[in-house]
């Protein structure tokens, strides 16, 4: 992240996937709204950014980083966005927090579910609640989220791999993981979960021949 694409981002103005905070004195709300990102589509916290849009920065320290850490950490299932410092003018910093969408939907943040609508955060009713936990519940059953027997990274098309994540970077769908490394872009993308690949890796980037393929589909029956 870089203070350009930092003045970017605010002029686009808060939304569903952005909001500002003057000063990492408002962390439980970011938190919050960071906990209403999971439970949608993602998006970016930036601390040091006034309601209004100015891009005025605070002094930010390891102390700073490691408040504003241990109160995301409050988000439950755990979740490690990406916290960054970036420069700006006047000698003070931006801390850009970045989630991307949550895999364990619905979080919470402090036992309580919110949600994203427009630039505000709202708390989940007890009907939404159920219905994102049903939809995360249907989601781990599906085909192409269960282990693939006998693969491994290596019976993959690593270029592809990086192909698609750098197609998906030049979209705007992804923020640059910094590495190149095929097992962590699965990693990333959420097709390699403790080490075992999952289906659908195999089967957007998998060499295969004719047979293999055939073995997979009868596996989906």
């Amino acid at each position: 992240m870089t203070a350009d694409r930092i003045s970017e981002l605010v002029a686009a103005g808060e939304s569903e996937t952005l909001e500002f905070k003057s000063t990492t004195g408002q962390r439980s709300d970011a938190a919050k709204s960071l906990c209403a990102m999971l439970n949608l589509h993602g998006g970016h916290v930036l601390f040091g950014v006034t309601p209004e849009g100015a891009v005025v920065g605070q002094q930010v320290s390891e102390d700073t980083i490691e408040k504003v850490s241990s109160e995301i950490q409050r988000i439950e299932p755990r979740t490690f966005p990406s916290i960054e410092r970036v420069p700006v003018e006047g000698g003070n910093e931006v801390i850009v927090v970045v989630a991307p969408p949550g895999p364990a939907k619905p979080y919470l943040y402090k036992r309580v579910a919110y949600r994203r609508v427009g630039n505000t955060t709202l708390e989940m009713s007890a009907e939404e609640y159920n219905r994102v936990l049903f939809e995360r519940m249907h989601a781990e059953r599906r085909w192409e989220n269960q282990p693939t027997a006998g693969w491994t990274v290596d019976n993959l098309d690593a270029a592809e791999i990086q192909k698609t994540v750098r197609e998906a970077i030049r979209r705007g769908r992804l923020e640059d993981p910094g590495t190149r490394e095929p097992a962590e872009l699965l990693r990333g993308m959420k097709l390699l979960k403790d080490g075992v690949l999952l289906r659908a890796a195999a089967v957007l980037f998998g060499h295969t021949d004719q047979i293999e393929f055939d073995n997979l589909r009868r596996g989906r029956q």
